[in-house]
């Protein structure tokens, strides 16, 4: 698809609209040197797609829109989320997902679920989650079986365990267990503990059975076969979590992010992406109110305040989505930590972001193995750090002229 269909912006100014949109599809390293050509296009299509998709279909507000992109990157198998999730340490997959918004209307700005195993698209649940809120409790983080139970009541799709399968990913599975000498650990994780774990065995064998690879039940995604066609591959192109940022026209901010984890975690293990602060933030604030403000500022400020419409012209806020090892972005409380900078520290955005980055590489990990993130100001803005080899990513805004304009790798440029 060439992605090249523009919406004027005097056509956008007509309603609510959405200002700026970005997507990721996780970051990673590539140690991979020469990359299938075919894959490599097949990645950067489905970014554009997404992007029109979404952009261009009447999608009016930003929680719209990040919950209708993600939902996308999970019916694909490219991507480590819904349909492409990883198999954990005993061969399951379990997926966790997220939601925040600033747009007001809801009991809570944000909601969380991890331990989704038997339901189509995570953000969906979220999204069900979030919108019953009150009545479920006023809760901001959920789990499990009950949780899925209140997204199929209100829509949400329910699947067969052997819906999550891939072969890439099972290979991905058996390789790691046996190239870390995982064995023994992986049968010691094999509980059984859930109403559908006769089924779910046989959809997902653990990596030390001998029994016959499933096959899917519904209707194979377009992108399934060049996934599997590289199943060999295992060790090249992002494959860490699924994000969207969106900015509409009514200031409005929203974050959506969904994840299958890390391949063979342990059973149990809740990462990043469900974990408020940590992997995804959403807010907005007075810039004004977030300076630092001497007796005399406050004595001449209450003598002379600013008029609403000077106020709410300076608002800010960020929307932030991040992507790679979740457990470095646990420890750092990443995402919350950049918007606290800038709010409490009066650090500059584009400071702040590099300073976070920069913090969660020389701590944990490396300028090439830890991950990235995307983010969006109030102004449209957006910001793409990243200290990984490859990012998958995407922008349509004006300032990509309501184009689709998408990259990988960690030196490219947007195109």
């Amino acid at each position: 698809m060439k992605g090249n269909t523009r919406q004027a912006p005097h056509d956008m100014e007509k309603g609510p609209h959405i200002v700026a949109l970005a997507i990721h599809g996780g970051a990673g390293g590539t140690t991979t040197p020469d990359l299938p050509a075919d894959l490599v296009a097949a990645y950067r299509n489905r970014l554009r797609t997404i992007l029109v998709n979404t952009y261009h279909q009447g999608r009016t507000s930003s929680l719209d829109a990040v919950c209708h992109a993600v939902s996308q990157l999970e019916d694909t198998p490219l991507f480590n989320a819904g349909k492409g999730a990883v198999f954990d340490l005993a061969g399951r997959t379990v997926c966790e997902s997220s939601l925040m918004t600033t747009q007001p209307g809801f009991h809570s700005r944000n909601v969380a679920v991890t331990g989704v195993r038997r339901t189509k698209s995570p953000i969906l649940l979220c999204r069900a989650l979030l919108e019953n809120n009150e009545q479920l409790g006023g809760h901001v983080f959920y789990s499990g079986r009950a949780a899925e139970e209140v997204g199929w009541k209100h829509g949400t799709e329910r699947v067969s365990k052997r819906y999550y399968f891939t072969k890439r990913r099972w290979v991905e599975h058996k390789k790691g267990i046996e190239t870390m000498k995982l064995t023994e650990l992986a049968r010691e994780a094999d509980i059984s503990d859930e109403e559908d774990e006769v089924e779910a065995t046989k959809a997902n064998p653990p990596a030390y059975s001998t029994s016959p690879l499933p096959t899917s039940t519904k209707a194979d995604h377009e992108d399934l076969a060049i996934f599997d066609r590289y199943a060999h591959l295992t060790d090249f192109l992002p494959q860490g979590t699924v994000g969207a940022v969106a900015l509409d026209s009514h200031g409005h901010l929203s974050v959506a992010t969904s994840t299958g984890g890390k391949t063979n975690k342990f059973p149990g293990r809740i990462g990043d992406t469900p974990s408020v602060g940590s992997g995804f933030w959403a807010e907005s604030w007075s810039a004004t109110a977030s300076k630092r403000r001497t007796l005399l500022v406050r004595l001449m400020r209450s003598i002379f305040p600013r008029s609403s419409s000077s106020k709410s012209t300076s608002d800010a806020g960020l929307a932030i989505s991040g992507t790679g090892d979740g457990d470095f972005f646990l420890r750092a409380n990443f995402a919350s930590s950049i918007a606290h900078r800038i709010k409490y520290g009066s650090a500059p955005t584009g400071e702040a972001i590099k300073s976070a980055i920069d913090e969660l590489a020389d701590m944990f990990g490396s300028k090439k193995g830890v991950g990235g993130a995307i983010i969006l100001d109030k102004q449209g803005n957006a910001y793409f750090p990243l200290a990984a080899s490859t990012m998958n990513r995407g922008l349509i805004s004006e300032a990509t002229e309501f184009l689709p304009r998408v990259a990988i790798f960690d030196d490219e440029k947007m195109e």
